[in-house]
């Protein structure tokens, strides 16, 4: 029979990097749409490229909250996974 090893160190330090690349991910996106509301501020006011650009800029503000939602479901996961290991481990200690 083969053991399964499993490293919960790892996987904790997998939790925080999630955490954290998730906050940055935020961070980088409010900077993004901070930078596309000033480009359609100071930039083309009407035609095409300012309509591509206001509907680029939709899209983007989109983005915010969901980049973090995605780090925050795969912390869960991973801490899901790390106590039904030790739930099924708990008679061995």
């Amino acid at each position: 029979m083969n053991d399964v090893i499993v490293n919960d160190e790892y996987i904790s330090e997998m939790i925080q990097f999630m955490n954290t690349q998730g906050q940055q991910f935020e961070d980088c996106i409010s900077k993004y749409n901070l930078i596309l509301m000033i480009a359609q501020m100071n930039g083309a006011y009407e035609g095409k490229f300012a309509d591509a650009l206001s509907k680029f800029a939709s899209a983007a503000a989109k983005l915010s909250g969901d980049l973090e939602s995605i780090s925050q479901i795969g912390k869960a996961l991973l801490e899901g996974y790390l106590n039904e290991v030790d739930e099924a481990d708990k008679y061995l200690y």
